[in-house]
């Protein structure tokens, strides 16, 4: 195999590592820091169910002109993603919970309309 068609194959590979690496990676590209989302998180609280389970009720305000569409929140980028499927109308608020699995998370993530959106949780008391 000549130099040329080895360049050729390795260059091929790398163009490849790096379309799979974009498929697998899209939200670091697409996270905003809250501040430039219509979105703002108000309070944040602890609720415990029925069954003794942790979650955290969190609300949301919409300051922007039009709807936002809430589909996901997780404790990190990586999940675990539970579904939310809300719209959230201008000025107005969204509650939803999300279900604390093992350690107390610092941030919350939301896949949204706008993309993704990251809040820092306030420290617990």
């Amino acid at each position: 195999m000549s130099s040329r068609t080895r360049h050729h194959n390795f260059l091929v590979r790398l163009l490849q590592v790096l379309a799979l690496a974009a498929a697998l990676f899209p939200a670091a590209a697409a996270a905003e820091p809250a501040g430039q989302s219509s979105l703002e998180l108000r309070r944040v609280k602890h609720v415990i169910d029925g069954d003794g389970r942790v979650w955290l009720s969190i609300q949301l305000a919409n300051h922007g002109n039009k709807p936002v569409t809430v589909t996901g929140i997780a404790p990190t980028r990586f999940g675990p993603w539970s579904d939310v499927g809300k719209a959230v109308e201008p000025n107005a608020n969204l509650k939803t919970l999300m279900k604390i699995a093992k350690d107390e998370p610092t941030s919350v993530w939301f896949s949204t309309s706008e993309g993704l959106c990251v809040f820092q949780l306030p420290a617990k008391n």
